[in-house]
């Protein structure tokens, strides 16, 4: 039900505030094979941590800049950690190598604030206060 909600949230948020956007909706991010060399030793943990990729929500883009957005129904600061997450692995990301260079910047959004998780969210440089639908 959550999902379903989230769904909604984003389809209405993308068409009204990034209209004439780039949608990547559901976007996997990361790299798609573990590091290194045929023959090298990697520890377990390295290798396979770094082989699986997360889904951002939405990453949206204009040729001049680039949006990575999380939708909660309520806030909570699992969704900051993700997007936070989501910013190092977009580097890793080769599929979206040509926005590289772009300006990013993150954006939560939310149905239901919590004034706790704003303070903790305008902690970091790039993430935006969480949007309220």
């Amino acid at each position: 039900m959550t999902e379903q909600i989230e769904k909604r949230m984003m389809r209405e948020y993308l068409d009204q505030n990034y209209a004439n956007w780039v949608h990547l909706v559901r976007q996997r991010l990361g790299a798609l094979v573990p590091p290194g060399q045929p023959g090298e030793v990697i520890s377990f943990e390295e290798k396979y941590a770094k082989g699986f990729r997360r889904w951002c929500d939405a990453v949206v883009h204009n040729l001049t800049e680039v949006v990575l957005l999380e939708f909660k129904v309520r806030a909570d600061i699992e969704g900051v950690a993700q997007l936070e997450l989501y910013d190092t692995l977009f580097e890793k990301t080769e599929e979206l190598k040509p926005l590289w260079d772009l300006p990013r910047r993150l954006e939560y959004v939310v149905g239901y604030p919590d004034p706790v998780i704003e303070i903790e969210a305008m902690k970091s440089a790039k993430l935006q206060k969480e949007h309220e639908i």
